[in-house]
This record gives structure tokens, C-alpha cells and sequence, in this order.
């Protein structure tokens, strides 16, 4: 019956006000059934406890038809040729980390729950594992009635699919996929570059122009120049430094790729232990036992 009623126009507001609703009407049923136990009305208590099993039935579908919203639509319009999320400023948003700072949390989570999990459960897991303040997860995204950490983490799902770390069999259930099963925590900066060199490969494969094979081999020089400029400048660092675009021009490579390069160096250096990209090509696992 839910489906029928918001099947053809229901927004994701309208799961929010139906399980607004259902809140209150599960709380006066309760107080029905504590008063008819109360007086040793057996019959009544019979009738509200069927009515209560209905109404909790009713509320996971209710859910269910939600999650498979946000799998199929995840929080809001997704420009199909870009897959670009919207700019955001989690210096002004109440401390709630932005899509890329979530999905390495998101990755975690979904270790934590098997491999696999509904996107609630996904959500809690990841406020249990990084112990978000009620002041966090209480923000509400653009009047609500989702929260602003929700909207954020559907975005996260959506970077680590599109950069094949998870995938998202049916509606409303995501998996990690092998590659997400073994990678190492990505701070931001890491997931940017990740999710750029995917983006740049599927607008490639949409045009007909992408071609695995034309793609520049590293060689031992450039693999080098990427290690000293990693040893000289260390946490220092950063994807925006000049000396990145310098380097990129050199090589005749996109400064995305520079630090994917850089990626594959700290995931073998222990003094920057759990980040870097996973498999690091052979060339660079050689030159890094060499020095």
C-alpha cells in the first residue's frame, strides 16, 4: 500500500514526514497498549500488540523504499555527464566532513559490517567508528529531512563506486569490491586525484577515445623524480604545489597523475603508514627497496 500511495512522485521529504508521522503514531499505540495491560484488558491487548507488528512492519518498508531512493537518485540530481559533486566548505557546515574526507570512514565501516551493508547501517557504523558528536550527525541538509552527514556520505558512495572500490548490487545494499577490500586509508587529497584520473577515463571511454594501451609507461627517471620530490619536500607537500606542475610539464603528464605516482611511494614508506593508493606498480616497490 505504501507503494502504491507515493509510487510516480514521492520525493525523499515524503519518507521523512510518513516516518515522522509513524513516530507519533507508534507512541500513542504504546501508551494504549500500557494502559489496556494496566487494567487487565486482554482482548485490547491482543488487538494494539497485532497493530503495533503491522505498524513496525510498515515503518521497514517505508525505509526500504527510501534506501532504494537514495541508491537510485543519491541525495540530489546527479549531472550524468560529470558525476561531479557540488562544491563544499566543511569549515562552515557545523564540523561535518565533506564526501572525501568520508570515504575512507565509508570503506572502514563497511570492512567493520563484512564487506557488505544497507545504507543505515553503513551510516551508524560510521558514526560509532569515528565518534561523531550528536551536534554532527543532528545537522539537517537544507531544512532536512535528511541530515547533512547522510547527504555527504551518499556522495561518498557514489566517489568510491565510481572509482570501482564499491558497487551497489540492488537498491539500497552496497558491497566492496576486491579493489575496496584492500585499500588502504586515503586521506582527501588521495581520493581527489583517484576520483579525477576515473572521471578523466570514463568522459575518455564515452568519447571513444580512451585507449589503455597509449597510456605513458613510467620510466626509472620519472619514477626517481618523483621520489626525490617526495624526500625534498615531505608533508610539505600538497597536489597544488608548483613544483607538481613543473614536474607534470616536464613529463608531459596531467599533475594528477604526479601524485598518483607519489601515492604509490607512500604506500610503501612507513613513516606515512595506512595511506597511499593499494598495489603499487612493480617499478616503484623496486626503486623504493633500492633506496
Amino acid at each position: 500500500m505504501v507503494a502504491e500511495e507515493t509510487s510516480g512522485d514521492y520525493t525523499p521529504a515524503v519518507f521523512g514526514n510518513v516516518l515522522s508521522e509513524f513516530s507519533k503514531g507508534r507512541e500513542a499505540l504504546v501508551q494504549a497498549l500500557t494502559r489496556a495491560a494496566g487494567i487487565g484488558d486482554y482482548d485490547a491487548v491482543a488487538e494494539l500488540t497485532e497493530r503495533l507488528r503491522r505498524a513496525d512492519a510498515l515503518k521497514d518498508e517505508v525505509e526500504r523504499l527510501s534506501e532504494e531512493w537514495q541508491a537510485v537518485f543519491p541525495s540530489e540530481a546527479i549531472d550524468a555527464e560529470l558525476f561531479e559533486p557540488p562544491p563544499y566548505d566543511s569549515q562552515t557546515a557545523f564540523g561535518v566532513p565533506d564526501q572525501y574526507d568520508l570515504c575512507s570512514p565509508t570503506l572502514q565501516a563497511m570492512r567493520a559490517l563484512g564487506g557488505r551493508g544497507r545504507i543505515r547501517d553503513i551510516v551508524e557504523t560510521v558514526i560509532d567508528q569515528m565518534s561523531f558528536t550528536d551536534e554532527v550527525t543532528r545537522q539537517l541538509h537544507e531544512g532536512g529531512p535528511q541530515t547533512e552527514l547522510e547527504w555527504q556520505l551518499g556522495w561518498a558512495r557514489t566517489i568510491l563506486k565510481t572509482c570501482g572500490l564499491v558497487d551497489n548490487p540492488q537498491p539500497g545494499l552496497w558491497v566492496l569490491t576486491e579493489a575496496g577490500s584492500r585499500q588502504q586509508w586515503m586521506d582527501a587529497g588521495e581520493v581527489k586525484v583517484l576520483y579525477r584520473e576515473h572521471l578523466d577515463r570514463r568522459r575518455q571511454r564515452e568519447r571513444g577515445s580512451y585507449n589503455p594501451m597509449s597510456q605513458q609507461r613510467w620510466t626509472r627517471e620519472q619514477d626517481l623524480a618523483v621520489l626525490y620530490l617526495k624526500l625534498e619536500h615531505k608533508e610539505r607537500l600538497t597536489q597544488t604545489h608548483p613544483d607538481i606542475e613543473r614536474l607534470a610539464k616536464a613529463m608531459n603528464r596531467t599533475e594528477a597523475s604526479i601524485w598518483m605516482r607519489k601515492g604509490n611511494f607512500d604506500s610503501l614508506d612507513p613513516s606515512v603508514l595506512g595511506r597511499g593508493l593499494d598495489h603499487p606498480a612493480r617499478l616503484t616497490v623496486d626503486i623504493w627497496a633500492e633506496y
